[in-house]
């Protein structure tokens, strides 16, 4: 009777009613027989050992089993079915993994974890496919799973390995769980398990849901900042508050008693760093950047978390895939270059397995053991590399020196592969063939080595070394006819700007930061930091009709938009909010650097300053001449495309 007065409450509060055709009770297997008997037919429901899918999710009490997941599978497994993977090149088949292979278990892996097993075998569906392996027919993989599975710009293909894919999913229910605070599943969830900040501790026994979420929020701890504003909630020393990990990092040994407890606003007082109140001494480095971290100027409420791995705060997907793949914030070498290269997709693979070393020629094949002899078969001289072939054989050099004698230099041929091919693919400059850029030549080239090679060993009656010229010239010209990217003519267009005088009885401040950091946040956080300088000043001068102007259109946006609780200059932004506020009549907006010469000659001068805050009573030397050009109106000209 309880239940049911309480569907009837809740069918009366909401406006909504039970259909009793689609609906059905599911009792624990603990519930005994007769009691299920009688509470079904009290509600005038029937039994069912299960409630199905919703919107195609399982619906269920307990921890997914793979039968549960078998499903999906099944629908991987028919979408290969209708695809010709034996008629694909591996570009194809790359594209066909990430685009429609990898969307099917997407969808699944943002509400729940998939069982561990399915996860392996999507993988290594997706492996065989990628590879042209079936059944009946397995072939070599010629690169690691570990390798593809990383982004383009680290080496890989960016195909998304199954297990850290979900992890990421979990990782982002974590985020939304702390983020989207008025959302009902959320309300629902932080009113019955007490969840009230990002340092909360699941309990062992919860929902499948919260399972589920629980088993992301290692990875959501790892890739979270905290935002000092109180500075009551942050660890000193063990929470990320500093770069990209804890201060604790940079000691050799534990830390005393005393520091393991010490909290931000212990060390900061009106803004300023304590140096009193830390044990240790701290790199001058180390110092300095803890200065630069803004702190508000106002009490501006508890610490706030961002996402570390975004310049914004906020969480994205694709950054904490890298985080679970654990890929470093850049890569030791980048790889994005041979995806750059103005050629076929396929030529484009080929040149990322030469990088990696792993087309199969017999060199390699007798390395792992598939075969027993390795002699290069178009010169019969050397063992088959990767290297030997491509530019060492005297057929290929007879190729190169025929097609492009000024353009091959020695040196580059004697440097490593992976430079040799990075440097002449990445030529922009034209060869003497059709205007043909020289990197889309030299990747017609080495493909076409690599084809007549191919011929050469397995249909030795079709090969003919004399045609390669030919072959290149013939495949490049017609690549290039078709794909060429369209010449557009720039022109440019000149247009003067000047410093304005504000209107009658208004006072315009002109704001600039300037930073040596190639940090984008650094220069918002030095621009930011100027206008707030400029605000305060203009408050503590009791000016109350202000215009204000900046150069950069990032920290105006940052301002004036809504949104601002997780970027890494709430401090900076919410201070420039309530300074704007104390001005009754005060205007913020943008303007060109040819109008803001002042404020950005200042802004430089800073750098050889040794105090942090300096104001002039006489024009420093070299500002007299743009104090002069705003005075009379004198127009700098802004050249525009």
């Amino acid at each position: 009777m309880f239940f049911s007065s309480v569907m009837q409450k809740f069918c009366a509060r909401s406006g909504l009613t039970i259909n009793h055709e689609k609906s059905k009770v599911l009792f624990s297997k603990n519930v005994h027989a007769q009691t299920r008997d009688n509470l079904g037919s009290l509600l005038g429901l029937p039994q069912t050992s299960s409630l199905g899918k919703y919107l195609g999710v399982p619906i269920t009490a307990r921890k997914l089993k793979q039968a549960d997941c078998n499903f999906i599978l099944d629908k991987v497994r028919s979408k290969l079915a209708g695809w010709k993977a034996k008629f694909f090149t591996m570009a194809s088949r790359t594209t066909l993994v990430k685009s429609a292979l990898a969307t099917i278990p997407n969808y699944y892996m943002q509400s729940q974890m998939l069982p561990t097993s399915t996860l392996k075998d999507l993988d290594k569906i997706s492996r065989n496919f990628l590879w042209g392996s079936t059944d009946n027919q397995p072939r070599l993989h010629l690169v690691s799973r570990d390798k593809i599975t990383q982004p383009k710009s680290y080496g890989g293909l960016g195909i998304k390995a199954a297990k850290e894919a979900n992890l990421a999913a979990m990782c982002k229910l974590n985020w939304r769980l702390h983020t989207e605070k008025h959302a009902l599943w959320n309300r629902v969830l932080s009113t019955k398990y007490r969840i009230n900040n990002c340092r909360f501790q699941y309990p062992n026994h919860c929902s499948p849901v919260l399972q589920n979420i629980k088993k992301g929020s290692s990875l959501f701890s790892d890739g979270l900042k905290w935002i000092p504003r109180d500075g009551r909630l942050i660890s000193f020393w063990n929470d990320t508050w500093f770069g990209h990990r804890p201060l604790s990092s940079i000691l050799n040994g534990p830390l005393l008693e005393t520091d393991s407890s010490l909290l931000v606003s212990d060390c900061f007082s009106q803004g300023q760093m304590i140096d009193r109140a830390i044990s240790y001494d701290l790199p001058p480095n180390i110092v300095q950047t803890i200065k630069a971290i803004p702190l508000s100027l106002f009490d501006s409420g508890a610490d706030q978390f961002a996402w570390k791995l975004n310049a914004n705060g906020s969480f994205s997907s694709s950054s904490a895939y890298g985080l679970a793949k654990k890929t470093s914030l850049s890569p030791e070498q980048n790889w994005s270059w041979i995806w750059k290269v103005h050629t076929l997709p396929k030529i484009q693979n080929f040149i990322w397995l030469l990088c990696h070393n792993r087309i199969k020629t017999l060199g390699y094949l007798n390395s792992i053991g598939i075969i027993n002899f390795s002699m290069c078969p178009l010169c019969s001289l050397n063992s088959e590399t990767a290297d030997h072939l491509v530019r060492n054989c005297p057929s290929s050099r007879a190729i190169w020196d025929a097609l492009f004698p000024r353009l091959i230099s020695h040196r580059t041929m004697d440097s490593p592969l992976g430079e040799w091919l990075r440097f002449n693919c990445g030529r922009k400059d034209s060869s003497s063939f059709l205007s043909i850029p020289w990197g889309t030549l030299f990747s017609f080239t080495i493909w076409t080595i690599w084809i007549q090679r191919n011929c050469k060993l397995y249909k030795p009656e079709d090969y003919n070394s004399s045609a390669s010229i030919s072959i290149i010239k013939n495949k490049a010209a017609e690549y290039w006819a078709c794909c060429s990217p369209p010449q557009h003519t720039r022109q440019t267009i000149s247009t003067p700007v000047k410093w304005i005088k504000p209107p009658s009885g208004f006072i315009k401040l002109n704001t600039d930061g300037s930073f040596i950091s190639r940090s984008g946040i650094a220069a918002s956080g030095a621009e930011l930091w100027a206008i707030r300088d400029g605000l305060q000043l203009a408050v503590d001068k009791g000016f109350n009709r202000l215009c204000i102007e900046t150069d950069s259109l990032t920290a105006l946006n940052l301002i004036t938009k809504d949104c601002c609780n997780h970027h890494p200059l709430t401090a900076l932004i919410l201070d420039c909010r309530e300074l704007l506020s104390r001005i009754p009549d005060g205007d913020i907006q943008h303007v060109f650097r040819e109008a803001n010469m002042c404020a950005d000659f200042l802004s430089k001068l800073g750098h050889s300053l040794s105090v942090s805050f300096t104001m002039y009573e006489d024009c420093p030397q070299g500002l007299d001449v743009y104090l002069a050009t705003d005075m009379y109106g004198i127009e700098y000209p802004r050249y525009v495309l």
